[in-house]
C-alpha cells in the first residue's frame, strides 16, 4: 500500500481494494496504522502521500532567501 500510494500521490479506497484484493476492513485499518505512523495522510476517500515540503517550510525558505 505504501509503495502504491508513492508511486501516484494518492489512493482510493476503492483502488486498493481491487489492487491489492483485500476487504475494505482490511484497508481502513492498515490505513490508520500508516496514518498513526505519519507515512501517509488519511483524506476523505482514500490516503495520499504526505507533502515532503510542506507550506510553513516553503514559507521559510522564501523567507531566507528573500532576506
Amino acid at each position: 500500500m505504501l509503495e502504491l500510494v508513492n508511486e501516484r500521490d494518492f489512493l482510493s479506497i476503492d483502488e486498493m481494494k481491487k489492487l491489492l484484493n483485500v476487504s475494505e476492513i482490511t484497508i481502513r485499518r492498515d490505513m490508520k496504522e500508516l496514518n498513526d505512523r505519519a507515512l501517509v495522510q488519511k483524506v476523505y476517500g482514500g490516503i495520499k502521500k504526505i507533502d515532503s515540503n510542506p507550506p510553513e517550510a516553503q514559507f521559510a525558505q522564501r523567507r531566507m532567501s528573500h532576506a
